[in-house]
This record gives C-alpha cells, sequence and structure tokens, in this order.
C-alpha cells in the first residue's frame, strides 16, 4: 500500500505530491492543517510512505520534523520542493531524523518561491523514472542528494521565515544582478 504526506503552506508541493497519487493511487493525508497534522497516525509499518514538504529557510519545516523523528515506516520516498536558491542539507537531516536504510527514493524541485511572485512550471515528467522504480518496488536504499547549505541558516529560522520580505520580479526589467536572491 502506498501513502502519501503532504505538508504544502503555498501549495506548489501540493502539486507534486497530487502527481505521485494519480500515477500510483493509494490514501492522501494533507497535513498542512495542524489539526489534521495533530490526529495524523504515524504508524506506517506496511505501507510504502511517499512524504512531500518544502524547504523552510533551508531547514526541515518543524511539522515535518516531529513527522519524521515518529513515523514507523521501513520505506519512505521524499519529495522535496524548495524556492529555487537552495535545499541546503535538507535530505541528510531528514534521513538522520527517520533513520538509515529507510529512504528509497529522493526528489528534489525548485518550485515557485513563497517570497517571489513569479511561477515556476514543474515538469512532472522528471518523475517518471522513481514512480516506475516505486512501482516495480525497486529495492536498496537512494542517494540522497546535498545542496549548500548557510551557516547561519538555522539561526533564527523563524523568524527568518516569518519576516522575509516578499518580493515582486519584472522580468523584463531583470539584469541577472542576483540582488534578489
Amino acid at each position: 500500500m502506498v501513502h502519501h504526506v503532504v505538508f504544502s503552506p503555498t501549495g506548489s508541493t501540493r502539486s507534486v505530491a497530487n502527481h505521485f497519487h494519480q500515477r500510483l493511487g493509494g490514501t492522501f493525508t494533507d497535513i498542512t492543517d495542524p489539526d489534521t497534522r495533530a490526529s495524523f497516525d504515524p504508524d506506517l509499518r506496511d505501507a510504502l510512505v511517499i512524504l512531500s514538504f518544502p524547504v523552510h529557510s533551508q531547514n526541515v519545516p518543524r511539522p515535518i520534523r516531529t513527522i519524521l523523528r515518529s513515523l514507523e515506516t521501513d520505506r519512505l520516498v521524499m519529495n522535496v520542493t524548495y524556492g529555487g536558491y537552495s535545499f541546503g542539507n535538507v535530505c541528510e537531516e531528514a534521513v538522520r531524523m527517520i533513520g538509515p536504510g529507510h529512504v528509497k527514493g529522493v526528489t528534489v524541485t525548485p518550485v515557485r518561491h513563497a517570497y517571489i511572485d513569479r511561477e515556476r512550471p514543474i515538469d512532472m515528467s522528471c518523475y517518471d523514472t522513481l514512480i516506475d522504480m516505486v512501482r516495480n518496488n525497486a529495492p536498496g536504499e537512494a542517494e540522497v542528494p546535498r545542496g549548500f547549505k548557510n551557516p547561519f541558516a538555522s539561526f533564527f529560522e523563524k523568524a527568518r521565515t516569518d519576516f522575509n520580505i516578499r518580493l515582486s520580479l519584472d522580468p523584463d526589467r531583470c539584469v541577472r544582478c542576483g540582488k534578489c536572491r
């Protein structure tokens, strides 16, 4: 059985989770709502869990940390989305929380950043190989990607997320100076 669990405050991550759900079937739980999250049963020992979540300031979001530390499954696929700057070492941190040997697949996808008003289309075909592997019960542990994590990313994490400035970019005037990053 496949159980999809998604945390998606902006909706971008939910689109990836929906794609996996449409292709693989199974049950679907959106834990974005705190009440749903509070009633979530982490005992999914007999299920392949597809966990989809965004990166928050180069960190695993607090609600996902709680889920990962209590989740009981031997097979986990993680769909990690990030705003295009860097996903840091979120994948490695998540693996440490769930424990080694459980992660069977990882995707890392740049999506629309929460603070930038610009859509970033997702090519859903990039997930086909992993979806086929899941369908065929491919054994083994996934290679976990690692990005650059700012050494200050963990300091004042919640404040950095809460007080970031929303940027509005005009692509016609962009000179690629990088200041918006």
